[in-house]
């Protein structure tokens, strides 16, 4: 028997620190065994939580009193916890960091009040640019086409003393047109005469563009431009090209042809084009070619071409302007050129983002050997800038981050509960941590801050007054800055997808952005798992049903029997959370993935309200309730009259749900029960939604009101397939399309005008101050008030659950509340004859789609208005 003054003592080498023997955790279960006085043992008993082989611990002497017999045993259990991982190097649980008082990060981030971080300057290529030309002897020439439209752009090249790789991106003419422009990569040029190249293209900008570069001089142009043509020909295309000859005398002598010209006034210096009609007979008929007047149009003033044109029409018509022959000379320039130099600006600022981001490429992404340079353009622009920004490559590279992080976490902690994961992977992936990346790798140096403005294009050539033109942007939000890192990471992804490489490429990635985490592949930290021996789990082939319904034959069922025990099964078991915890992510990136890729090409905002709707417990209940399989069984009756038995056989149905295994009650029971009986209404209504619907059934997925436990056992089989058959995504997408996910899923990565946005979402984008009241009946269930203004517009009653109750009512309030502003459109119409463009009537509105409102968000909207909570209740229910 110890003695109680002494024990084991156990000091934690980093810090020093001694296991306190008691408060391990509040209120824990012990069970004393022996006699007080005598001898006495303990048993402590941990959260359901934990692995099975942390779960009980006893101790390992015999006491005379009861505390130092609890003291012994706690002590074993939290040295075995800090053995685990499970507590830190000061015998403390691990805590989700949070920011001190001072606005500061943990890891030593400054973060302001307002979330917004200093950042460097924009990098502008184009000083070095310049500064090649004087020393460098090379020079590479980057043909360029245009493709699209109803016009013909002639080939030209840019000539840079650096090499670009090849890029290409839109220019938008109208609001619904677009045409395409490709740089391809640079090849190196010799022998041309650099001089004679600078006056082509000189003549060629000054020519179109001359009065957004007065005072500029061709030796400080730090790109040239000129037509793709054999270099012995150039000379004397330059000769052509710079030669003007009168308007009359080309008249007069019959030296037009029917096509367009480049025209100038004599006191204009800005051309016009023209477009000769007139045939020779026509100019004989008039008293003298000088006396002739012609119809010229101008060249737009617009040269922001890189977005569409919101606020103009798809056809505008150009300004025409009436001119007397006499007055004015054709220009030797073509007149295709003309309308292609009208792009220059546009087509130079792309060139400019490109260069910004091959000097990232060379520099501190040197080491992701990027080869596609459009991915990194896009991912260093912000949205502010241009259409085509980082936005869809961070919703990808949000994506991929949490999967490798997960798996990363999943493997390193073996015997972490999911709530201690989600907090190692927390540490992983954070805002402060991401934008602290981005500023110590000066990734914040080569983002496109600026919108391209035409009225301040110089053509790369700065001046001061160009300078003091340009936004100051010293300071971006930390969520910007960490979303750029996510966009490199969805980049990368897509330029190791062209080659095979992906994985590698993503790992190589996550390196470099997070170098404090060894990252590993998906092949390698699955080897690092260990996998539960079959033959101390009974009960394995009673799951064989189970991989008929999933489709899916496994290697090591114990797996498929993690992933099927509820943690209230008790000691000496695993539950399925820490499983699901890794099968969110996996399905996370199967949804993902799949809208990413999806040929409509959708917006991140879509993505987004479209994977909420996908992977909601309510949806993925759902699913797991369509899977059942029967089975005969033989039901034995007998009469207690008669005592006579009786035997017959009937078919019972079995669901997937059915194979969880554990400790039930009969509130278990009765929520199953309810849950079968309300499928049994609403499952065609649901189907037919999911087939061939335009709105998703929210309401009637609510009315099922199922156990997160049904919607959790989806992720949890996932991983297990996934760890099983040796991180195979594909054999994870099998197991969803048997289960009926996948097609609804090609459905959503498919088709348009789809409605997915939660009716509760959309009551508060209708009317923000709306506020959904809710409260039950024991009669009749649960109800909900939708409150507007103090006074209530809509209700629902016998809903099955709260969130059924105010998802109808939120339905029920978006219908009045449009109802409503139909009825003053219609009020406000013009008179018969007048502007009718309105919807058809009867249609259903395509309302924009969506992702559930939190409860923050509810919250934040009662505490912006003018009353309180309790006053706004109280007065609803009255």
């Amino acid at each position: 028997m110890q003695d109680e003054s002494g024990g084991e003592i156990f000091r934690v080498p980093a810090t020093g620190s001694l296991p306190k023997k008691e408060g391990l955790v509040p209120e824990l279960a012990y069970c004393i065994e022996g006699e007080v006085g005598v001898a006495l043992s303990a048993k402590v008993y941990l959260p359901s939580s934990l692995p099975g082989e942390l779960r009980i611990f006893q101790s390992k002497s015999n006491w005379i009193t009861e505390k130092m017999a609890k003291k012994d045993a706690a002590y074993h259990a939290y040295l075995s916890l800090y053995r685990a991982g499970l507590v830190t190097d000061n015998l403390l649980p691990p805590e989700v960091s949070k920011a001190t008082n001072n606005g500061s990060q943990p890891d030593g981030t400054s973060s302001k009040e307002d979330g917004m971080c200093d950042v460097h300057d924009q990098y502008d290529p184009w000083s070095p640019v310049l500064s090649d030309w004087s020393h460098s002897t090379e020079l590479y020439a980057h043909s360029f086409q245009i493709a699209g439209g109803n016009s013909v752009y002639p080939s030209m090249l840019m000539l840079l003393p650096v090499k670009l790789f090849a890029t290409s991106f839109p220019i938008y003419l109208t609001a619904d047109s677009s045409i395409q422009v490709s740089l391809n990569a640079g090849k190196e040029v010799s022998e041309v005469s650099v001089e004679l190249l600078r006056d082509i293209s000189f003549h060629l900008l000054m020519s179109i563009l001359g009065r957004r570069l007065g005072g500029i001089q061709k030796e400080q142009l730090p790109f040239l431009l000129v037509p793709d043509l054999d270099p012995r020909f150039l000379e004397q295309w330059y000769s052509q090209a710079s030669t003007n000859i009168s308007l009359a005398s080309l008249l007069a002598d019959g030296g037009l042809q029917k096509r367009k010209y480049l025209l100038r006034h004599r006191v204009e210096p800005l051309p016009y084009i023209y477009d000769h009609e007139l045939t020779q007979s026509d100019i004989m008929d008039m008293d003298a070619p000088k006396s002739i007047s012609i119809t010229a149009r101008r060249f737009p003033k617009r040269l922001e071409y890189l977005d569409p044109p919101l606020h103009l029409p798809s056809t505008k018509a150009t300004s025409s302007t009436t001119l007397l022959a006499d007055n004015c000379e054709i220009l030797g320039l073509p007149a295709e050129y003309g309308e292609l130099l009208m792009l220059v600006p546009s087509i130079t600022h792309m060139v400019e983002v490109a260069l910004r981001s091959a000097e990232a490429c060379k520099g501190p992404l040197s080491s992701l050997e990027f080869a596609d340079l459009n991915l990194v353009s896009q991912a260093f622009t912000l949205p502010s800038v241009n259409t085509r920004n980082y936005e869809r490559l961070e919703f990808l590279g949000d994506d991929l981050l949490k999967f490798y992080a997960s798996l990363q976490t999943f493997v390193d902690n073996p015997y972490h509960p999911e709530s201690l994961l989600s907090i190692e992977r927390d540490r992983i992936v954070n805002n402060a941590r991401l934008q602290r990346t981005t500023r110590e790798l000066g990734l914040d140096r080569y983002l496109t801050k600026h919108k391209f403005s035409g009225a301040h294009w110089r053509a790369g050539v700065n001046n001061a007054d160009t300078v003091e033109a340009l936004p100051s942007t010293k300071k971006l939000s930390a969520k910007t800055l960490a979303d750029i890192v996510e966009a490199l990471i969805g980049a990368a992804k897509l330029d190791g997808a062209a080659s095979g490489t992906a994985d590698e490429t993503v790992i190589r990635a996550l390196q470099l952005f997070l170098g404090e985490v060894e990252w590993r592949s998906t092949e390698d930290n699955l080897a690092r798992l260990t996998i539960k021996h079959e033959s101390s789990l009974p009960g394995l082939n009673l799951l064989a049903p189970v991989e008929t319904l999933i489709g899916y034959t496994f290697t090591h069922r114990s797996l498929l029997s993690e992933a099927l025990t509820h943690s209230s099964l008790g000691a000496g078991t695993t539950s399925y959370e820490r499983l699901e915890f890794l099968g969110d992510a996996i399905l996370d990136h199967i949804v993902k993935t799949k809208l990413f890729h999806s040929p409509l090409k959708l917006e991140p905002e879509q993505m987004t309200f479209r994977r909420h709707a996908l992977v909601s417990h309510v949806t993925l209940a759902f699913f797991v309730l369509q899977a059942s399989h029967e089975r005969s069984i033989i039901e034995i009756q007998t009469d207690f009259r008669t005592r006579k038995t009786e035997e017959h056989t009937a078919v019972q149905t079995v669901l997937l749900l059915d194979y969880i295994k554990r400790i039930g009650s009969r509130q278990d029971v009765e929520s199953r029960e309810l849950t079968v009986a309300a499928l049994g209404e609403v499952r065609e209504s649901i189907l037919e939604s999911f087939h061939h619907g335009r709105k998703f059934p929210w309401s009637e997925l609510y009315r099922l009101r199922a156990p997160k436990s049904y919607s959790d056992i989806i992720e949890s089989i996932l991983a297990a397939v996934f760890i099983d058959s040796g991180g195979s995504i594909d054999t994870c997408e099998s197991v969803l399309d048997k289960l009926g996910f996948m097609k609804l899923l090609d459905r959503f990565a498919n088709e348009r005008d789809l409605d997915v946005l939660h009716p509760e979402a959309r009551l508060f984008e209708v009317a923000k101050d709306s506020v959904l009241v809710a409260s039950q009946s024991e009669r009749s269930g649960w109800r909900c008030k939708v409150v507007l203004d103090g006074e209530k517009i809509a209700h629902a009653r016998k809903a099955a659950c709260k969130d059924e109750a105010t998802c109808r009512a939120a339905e029920k309030g978006v219908d009045v509340l449009l109802s409503e502003e139909r009825k003053r459109n219609r009020c406000s119409e013009p008179p018969l004859g007048g502007d009718s463009s309105t919807a058809a009537a009867g249609q259903e509105e395509v309302m924009p789609m969506d992702v559930d409102v939190t409860l923050e968000r509810k919250r934040k909207r009662f505490e912006s208005g003018h009353r309180d909570i309790d006053t706004e209740l109280t007065e609803a229910f009255a």
